[in-house]
């Protein structure tokens, strides 16, 4: 799942250095509260830190 993630990340990187459009990857994670109304979906992390993540809430 992690191994994923930075997959995602580097290859939106490696894409963005190169001027080209970013990929929309779909969802790797799904990160929800269960007595609350929020979820995300997480489809990449930044390939310099993998604290940040990037997805939809």
């Amino acid at each position: 799942m992690l191994d994923q993630l930075a997959a995602n990340g580097r290859e939106n990187q490696t894409r963005l250095d190169a001027g080209e459009d970013t990929i929309d990857h779909h969802p790797v994670v799904k990160l929800f509260t269960p007595d609350g109304g929020a979820t995300w979906l997480l489809s990449e992390t930044d390939p310099e830190d993998a604290d940040i993540a990037f997805g939809l809430c």
